[in-house]
């Protein structure tokens, strides 16, 4: 399974291309891609 973690939509998207640093992309990747391995587990383990 592919999923893109660098991103997730929402209505400050547009906006956080300016004021995000590389430090706060990271961060809200691992928090995406955490979230994400979360759901897996729940689907899997079912």
């Amino acid at each position: 399974m592919y999923v893109h973690i660098a991103s997730e939509t929402g209505p400050y998207k547009y906006l956080e291309k300016f004021t995000l640093n590389e430090a706060d992309i990271a961060y809200k990747t691992q928090e995406i891609a955490l979230r994400t391995d979360e759901q897996r587990n729940c689907r899997f383990n079912d």
